[in-house]
């Protein structure tokens, strides 16, 4: 005798209350989208005579590369843009070195900003996790700016740069993506301490790098990304660039430096010498270690 349509709909209820639902949703295809500057491509010093080229060892791709293990319907977009600074986020004021993102960068109507909230909005509901990397490259260019003074000013107008333009990032973004997608933005290790290896200008410039991250770029990303409900990925503390001067340990060849010297020059490209001055960038180790800080809020 063959079971009742009313007895096998009941049957199917059963086994489907029976599945994880978690299991079910991450069966389907949800989506990681990577945004910012050349921290979103992964960028190291590793081209033909150390030249910049992105890699596919960045933070988002270890990130991404650990989330896929327990989400596997979960795709990875890339749309971070080698150099973009705030203002060129939003208005497409710097055109991109990567030939293949979609979309141009010279123009607000072909910023990546623009491309970013629609191509999240299209795709509102599978969109799992973004992640902002933006900022750096309104003042990491003040470190070669001339002396101390100058340096100081153009890091302050870079920073009044950023606080005009972080929260309208944060804001579209959170508009286009919808209440539920995790969004996390993340700032970036004191890198600029490694100049302390470079002499006692270079001491000067890393000592004031210190208060320049903790009391003002750390603040204003926090600030703009809290207001939209985005995570904010502390990674200045993560790579220990607030560790007092005064505790040290011993660097080949550096000899005895500041352990929060050392920490950069093991994880970034910073101390190592290049013809076109210091590079900014992080080494395959410190990008795993920035990962770790954006996996963990991520999962919080």
């Amino acid at each position: 005798m063959s079971p009742s349509p009313r007895i096998l709909a009941a049957a199917v209820a059963v086994a489907a209350l029976a599945l994880p639902a978690s299991a079910a949703a991450r069966s389907k295809t949800s989506y990681y989208v990577a945004l910012g500057d050349s921290y979103a491509q992964g960028v190291q010093a590793i081209g033909p005579g150390r030249a910049d080229v992105p890699t596919t060892k960045g933070f988002n791709n270890f990130a991404y590369r650990k989330l896929r293990k327990s989400h596997r319907g979960l795709r990875f977009v890339q749309l971070g843009c080698g150099g973009a600074t705030t203002d060129s986020m939003i208005n497409g004021t710097k055109p991109c070195g990567e030939k293949k993102l979609p979309y141009k960068s010279t123009s607000r109507r072909t910023s990546q900003l623009t491309y970013a909230a629609k191509w999240i909005r299209a795709h509102r509901g599978k969109v799992a996790y973004v992640t902002i990397s933006i900022g750096g490259n309104d003042f990491a260019h003040c470190a070669s700016a001339g002396d101390f003074n100058a340096v100081i000013t153009c890091a302050s107008q870079g920073i009044a740069q950023m606080k005009k333009n972080l929260p309208v990032i944060a804001k579209t973004l959170r508009k286009a993506a919808g209440k539920r997608t995790v969004i996390v933005g993340s700032t970036y290790p004191d890198v600029v301490l490694g100049a302390y290896v470079q002499g006692d200008s270079g001491k000067q410039l890393a000592s004031a790098s210190v208060a320049v991250f903790k009391d003002q770029v750390n603040p204003t990303l926090k600030k703009a990304y809290a207001k939209q409900k985005i995570r904010f990925a502390d990674t200045t503390t993560a790579f220990g660039s607030y560790i007092p001067f005064s505790k040290t340990t011993t660097l080949a060849p550096y000899g005895q430096i500041p352990e929060s010297v050392a920490n950069i020059c093991r994880l970034a490209w910073y101390c190592t010498p290049r013809q076109g001055g210091p590079d900014i960038h992080l080494k395959t180790s410190g990008y795993a270690r920035f990962a770790n800080v954006v996996l963990k809020e991520m999962r919080r």
